[in-house]
C-alpha cells in the first residue's frame, strides 16, 4: 500500500513528466492530485494536533504546548482560544511538515 508521501511524489513526478512531454492538461491534473494530498496530509496533521490538546485540556494536564497555544491565542487572537487553536494548530503541522521535508 501507498503512503500518502509516497503518492505527493508519483503526481509531483508524473506533472513534471507529462509537463516535459508537452501534455499541459496532463501536468495540471497531477499537478492538482498532489496539491490535494498535500492539503489532505496537512489537515490530518492538524486534527492530531487538535486531538491532542483536547485530551489534553480534558485531562486538565499542564503542557509546553498548551501553554504556546494559549501565548499564540493571546497575542494573535485576543484570547479567543476555540477560535484559533486551530489557527495555531495548523502553524504547527505546517513547521513539523517543513522540518520533514528539509531531512
Amino acid at each position: 500500500m501507498m503512503t500518502i508521501d509516497e503518492a505527493i511524489k508519483r503526481y509531483t513526478d508524473n506533472a513534471e513528466y507529462e509537463r516535459t512531454h508537452s501534455n499541459l492538461q496532463g501536468c495540471l491534473d497531477f499537478k492538482q492530485l498532489a496539491k490535494w494530498l498535500k492539503e489532505l496530509k496537512e489537515s490530518r496533521m492538524v486534527l492530531d494536533i487538535l486531538g491532542q490538546f483536547l485530551v489534553d485540556v480534558d485531562l486538565d494536564v499542564c503542557c509546553e504546548d498548551l501553554v504556546m497555544a494559549d501565548n499564540y491565542c493571546e497575542y494573535y487572537c485576543e484570547n479567543q482560544k476555540p477560535s484559533c487553536w486551530y489557527r495555531w494548530a495548523k502553524m504547527k503541522a505546517r513547521e513539523v511538515n517543513t522540518d520533514a521535508n528539509s531531512n
